[in-house]
């Protein structure tokens, strides 16, 4: 009987599924994620992350409060990111917010993506202001991304 098993992997790639047989010896490739809207259990959640045989990366999405320091070693990406909705339902975020994560994710290197502010569409705002060397205000476009697995390599060749 074929195993039926699959794994999802999660971005920069979007979403693929691969039967398991195929690259059971493999798995740490996979992503391994925790999203993160408030701070309740936040330590305690990227440390449960850790313990994981994978790929890890953390989403603070939507961004709706500070985050406050944050203990991102053995972390290979973060997503930082406003709330998509209506004016009238929308929760703002702070651009003071995101720049403390990416802070930390500098300091752990990390690679830090912001995918937006908050607006009433998705990716309206994907600017983040941030502090110039001189010491002004910038709009920056900051989206790194972590290094692509081998088995998503392998898997795109494999793609028609």
């Amino acid at each position: 009987m074929p195993n039926n098993e699959s794994a999802t992997t999660q971005p920069p790639i979007g979403t693929t599924q691969f039967p398991l047989d195929d690259f059971r010896a493999e798995l740490a490739d996979l992503f391994q994620t925790q999203s993160f809207v408030t701070t309740t259990d936040l330590a305690e959640r990227i440390e449960q992350l850790r313990d994981v045989e994978a790929r890890r990366w953390v989403s603070f999405e939507p961004l709706i409060e500070p985050i406050g320091e944050v203990d991102l070693s053995h972390i290979e990406w973060a997503v930082v990111g406003g709330e998509s909705a209506a004016e009238d339902d929308r929760r703002e975020m702070d651009h003071a917010w995101a720049r403390e994560i990416l802070q930390q994710c500098r300091r752990d290197d990390v690679a830090f993506h912001f995918k937006q502010s908050s607006a009433s569409t998705n990716e309206s705002g994907t600017r983040l202001t941030v502090e110039t060397e001189h010491g002004f205000l910038a709009q920056r476009e900051i989206r790194k991304y972590p290094p692509v697995p081998d088995v998503t390599k392998r898997a795109r060749e494999q793609t028609p």
